[in-house]
């Protein structure tokens, strides 16, 4: 007897449903969801709704021992949709790495979610066309479902291939669980900073291999436009520490003679957000090719904060005239 409703493909869209749901919600409970429907997920609903698209039909006609050559049978069902699965949702990723919208976690689970339910609605219309008596459904029946499973991995003709099946089940579950806790997992992409800093006056922005050589001269007025954002991929307590510079020597010759803290500010951020500060120079000492350096930390500063134990260091080359240091 044919179930009424396509239960296999109502249990996928479920599956789908849960896991775009629980993709908004970044809380601890959610997370462990996150896993569990993500494994299922990559693992099975989207190459289970590609082959329900291919093959509406079932392979069995109902009576005894007649099958109808072609169709896939419900174990030969679930190798191809997991097969198909671990090379849908790697293809999907490239696509969307090339595109405009980038290779997010976030974008990604978005993508394949909704092209399995699009899948889903094309394998309800199509299951439909045809006959009940032709319609694949899984049959409802717990009791026999660990024969089922046992007489199709020892329905081969000799104890290797016994073997030899198990040993593709176990090796394509472990390649899922790989990509699905790769998935899912918190940690994604490359982690940084970015820092900037550029004068008020000034369109711009300094960088690590590009300082500002041209130096400019302080007055009472002076700013600086200092810009962070957070890449980490989790929250980070910032510090920014400006220090002016008196160097002896040249290029990679020259160490600092004296130095003095211009300002100090702290600021904490979560991940992607973005922070512009303006820092007001008021320094006491004065000359000519100084080195005003901002100093990044993502934890607490050390005690001598300096160019080398920073997490990012920019500078800017500045004259200090009489009437300032004064």
């Amino acid at each position: 007897m044919r179930n009424k409703l396509p239960v296999d493909l109502l249990l996928i869209t479920l599956v789908t449903g849960g896991l775009l749901v629980f993709a908004i919600d970044s809380g601890p409970d959610a997370t462990r969801l996150q896993s569990v429907f993500g494994l299922l997920f990559v693992f099975f609903v989207p190459g289970y709704a590609l082959v329900s698209v291919l093959f509406p039909g079932s392979s069995t006609t109902g009576k005894p021992n007649e099958t109808v050559r072609g169709l896939p049978t419900l174990g030969e069902r679930l190798l191809l949709a997991v097969g198909l699965s671990l090379v849908m949702v790697p293809s999907v990723g490239l696509i969307l790495n090339y595109s405009a919208l980038g290779l997010d976690p976030t974008v990604l689970i978005y993508t394949i979610g909704l092209l399995s339910l699009a899948l889903v609605c094309a394998a309800v219309v199509r299951r439909l066309q045809l006959p009940p008596t032709q319609q694949f459904c899984i049959p409802i029946n717990v009791r026999s479902a660990p024969n089922t499973i046992w007489s199709w991995l020892g329905g081969a003709n000799t104890r290797w291939e016994v073997v030899l099946n198990l040993l593709v089940v176990v090796g394509v579950v472990f390649i899922a669980v790989g990509i699905g806790a790769a998935i899912v997992s918190p940690g994604h992409g490359e982690q940084y900073t970015e820092f900037s800093v550029q004068p008020d006056d000034q369109t711009a922005n300094n960088t690590d291999a590009d300082p500002l050589t041209e130096e400019l001269t302080l007055d009472d007025g002076s700013e600086f436009l200092v810009g962070i954002t957070n890449r980490e991929h989790e929250q980070k307590q910032y510090t920014v520490i400006v220090e002016l510079h008196r160097l002896e020597g040249s290029g990679s010759n020259a160490t600092v003679v004296e130095r003095e803290e211009v300002q100090r500010e702290s600021t904490s951020l979560e991940h992607a957000e973005s922070h512009e500060e303006r820092i007001s120079a008021d320094p006491t000492m004065i000359g000519e090719g100084l080195r005003m350096t901002f100093l990044l930390y993502a934890d607490s500063p050390p005690e001598n904060p300096s160019t080398e134990n920073a997490y990012r260091s920019l500078y800017i080359w500045v004259d200090v005239p009489d009437s300032i240091g004064n």
